[in-house]
């Protein structure tokens, strides 16, 4: 599963908005927005786990779901 799929997935789950997932990671809302859209490359590894991290979910599972399709 691509990056982005996997970000709206949590994302919907942890009820935040893409605005204040920007504000809590610490980048723009067009930024995530282009995360999930898929027109932005993966985040580097730091800002994976603040995204992970903002969103209360396991960075680990995060990638196993874009790995083990």
């Amino acid at each position: 599963m691509e990056y982005g799929k996997v970000l709206q997935h949590y994302l919907e789950e942890s009820g935040l908005s893409q605005n204040k997932l920007a504000k809590l990671v610490g980048c723009s809302t067009s930024q995530i927005s282009e995360y999930i859209s898929g027109r932005s490359r993966e985040p580097t590894l730091s800002r994976a786990k603040k995204i992970a991290d903002a969103l209360g979910a396991p960075l680990e599972e995060m990638l196993s779901m874009m790995f083990d399709e």
